[in-house]
């Protein structure tokens, strides 16, 4: 009797406790869509893309030229020249491996290059977001997932807020 006593007394402070509770959500991905300065981190990140997709493609040509060429002239090559134009095309094949890595792998150049542009503008987002929840009292502001959350209340929905916010900020540290 004492147990069902304590866990009805433990489920009440729960529900109190949360009944309590603000919480509020924001669609992070929205708000910097709109966002002028994260597009056109997003420009150049394309452009830097685009360049390096080009060095890429480049790379394969001249691998695939040459392998074309050994393939033609397979017959008439010793082994030796075999041999050369083989360890060229291996070569060449690494260094296309080891660029995409560099520059397209999970810790590549272009990932650091938005990691890096992206920094400041996702400051000023939690800056934003850390207002909107301080002005309005709230105890929780959550990320909307739309994959995640399969539904929300419109009313909990600081999106709009935390834009107005995010562009006041970026007015005021433009203007610095």
């Amino acid at each position: 009797m004492k147990k069902h006593f304590i866990k009805i007394i433990v489920l009440f402070s729960i529900s109190f406790l949360f009944s309590e509770m603000k919480i509020g959500y924001v669609n992070a991905n929205s708000v910097l869509a709109d966002f002028d300065d994260a597009r056109q981190v997003q420009v150049q990140i394309e452009k830097e893309e685009k360049r390096l997709q080009s060095e890429l493609e480049s790379k394969i040509m001249k691998r695939d030229s040459l392998a074309q060429d050994y393939e033609k002239r397979m017959m008439l090559l010793d082994e030796d020249n075999k041999r050369l134009l083989e360890n060229e095309i291996m070569g060449i094949q690494a260094e296309i491996e080891g660029f995409q890595m560099k520059y397209f792998g999970p810790q590549g150049e272009l990932y650091k290059l938005n990691n890096e542009l992206m920094a400041p503008i996702t400051e000023l987002l939690f800056k934003a977001i850390d207002m909107v929840a301080e002005e309005r009292e709230y105890d929780f502001i959550l990320n909307l997932l739309p994959e995640v959350v399969l539904y929300s209340l419109e009313s909990h929905d600081v999106t709009d807020l935390v834009q107005k916010k995010l562009q006041k900020l970026a007015t005021e540290t433009s203007e610095d």
